[in-house]
């Protein structure tokens, strides 16, 4: 648009006295929508940057994000006082991977895990996208990819359980890390599908595999304990948990998360506190005594 164009209209849109004719305003719209619409719209276009860099320095500056994470080249991956921008009032954890490209999350129900995972993901995006994000540092990675399996839905229409659709996004994201690139991957709960001895021995067997794609970080959440145990002492892996605990008969979880690997066990205690199963209390009741041989026989 031309210079002395602009001042006119910026003149005449001024002063408070000047009022326009309709023929001046049919002559700045044809203008604006014709002759210079290219030049309008990419003056739109800074605006609108404008605008979306004042929002997000402001809602950042308000929650105290971080606005200049640091991106490296190599495999180094911590984040310090990170916490998910939907929960109110979040407790602030620091994560990092310590060693290996593989790092474990245990813990009991409603403890956080896939809350923390969320968050990480969330967080290595935004740092990505050149936005602020809501941790008070971080070293990130400069990934290629960011891959999830998170809630996965079964289907219907395509015949495909959910424990298929959990084996074939594992197929997908293997597939990709083999192309060399540096992605980042987040495993909620593998095989959540089917039953406990499966679960376990396909848990520990891609993790096997997981181990070979040293250019890929796979941050994976698990309820299964045994699955965490037989890899704790692998050079390749580290572990987290959230705490959580069951004091007095009431549910404590601070969320906060820890190295090392939890035992904690309170899905039981939820499901009797829930449906008011007294009787499970009653270490005689015949519900008990049927649990309890379940247990064993799974055992074996």
């Amino acid at each position: 648009m031309h210079g002395s164009e602009l001042e006119e209209v910026l003149q005449q849109t001024l002063d408070e006295k000047a009022r326009l004719s309709n023929y001046t305003i049919d002559k700045y719209d044809y203008l604006f929508r014709c002759t210079r619409l290219l030049s309008i719209r990419e003056l739109l276009s800074v605006v609108y940057m404008f605008d979306v860099c004042r929002t997000a320095h402001r809602v950042a500056k308000a929650k105290n994000f971080c606005f200049t994470p640091t991106m490296v080249q190599t495999m180094e991956f911590s984040v310090e006082g990170i916490v998910h921008p939907f929960v109110e009032n979040a407790q602030k954890n620091n994560w990092e991977m310590s060693c290996g490209n593989i790092c474990l999350f245990t813990g009991s129900n409603m403890a956080g895990k896939s809350t923390t995972l969320k968050a990480l993901a969330l967080a290595v995006w935004l740092a990505h996208c050149g936005l602020p994000v809501p941790v008070k540092s971080m070293i990130c990675p400069v990934y290629e990819g960011i891959y999830t399996s998170i809630n996965l839905p079964d289907s219907l229409r395509d015949g495909r359980s959910h424990f298929m659709a959990e084996v074939l996004r594992i197929k997908e994201v293997l597939q990709k890390a083999g192309t060399g690139k540096k992605c980042l991957v987040i495993l909620d709960e593998m095989f959540r599908g089917t039953n406990a001895k499966d679960a376990f021995e396909a848990s520990v067997a891609v993790n096997e595999l997981l181990k070979e794609y040293s250019n890929c970080h796979f941050l994976i959440s698990t309820h299964i304990l045994e699955y965490a145990k037989a890899f704790e002492l692998d050079p390749f892996c580290c572990f987290y948990y959230m705490e959580a605990e069951i004091k007095d008969d009431n549910f404590v979880c601070p969320h906060r998360l820890q190295k090392g690997i939890s035992e904690a066990r309170v899905g039981y205690w939820v499901v009797r506190k829930l449906l008011n199963m007294a009787e499970l209390k009653n270490k005689k009741s015949p519900l008990k005594i049927l649990l309890r041989r379940a247990f064993l026989f799974y055992l074996k």
